[in-house]
């Protein structure tokens, strides 16, 4: 669980944390989960994607993300360089729906 949480932009000491964290939600919760029409994994997997998102969220601003994004090395194909292109289309997309940082303490 630790990989998927770097994995997912987590520092390794966050990372370790947001494991933890998981795993606690995941037995918290154990009672309310049907497993009927799920598996376990997929379950423990969604309580992590939803932990790692609200820690991430709550570190990051988007805007400091495209500029994460600009710094990073970029895929060597042609088909790579397509879609990279078109996902920071939709990044940037996107954050031009976000309201506008006021006043924001980091």
């Amino acid at each position: 669980m630790k990989i998927y949480m770097i994995r997912r932009g987590a520092a390794p000491e966050l990372a370790e944390d947001l494991a933890i964290e998981t795993f606690v939600n995941f037995w918290t919760k154990a009672g309310e989960c049907d497993l009927r029409d799920r598996s376990a994994a997929g379950w423990i997997f969604k309580i992590a994607r939803n932990t790692s998102i609200d820690a991430l969220r709550g570190e990051r601003h988007p805007s400091d993300l495209v500029a994460q994004m600009d710094a990073a090395p970029g895929p060597t194909t042609t088909e790579g360089d397509h879609l990279s292109a078109e996902r920071e289309n939709r990044v940037r997309s996107a954050m031009n729906c976000l309201p506008t940082r006021t006043g924001a303490s980091a």
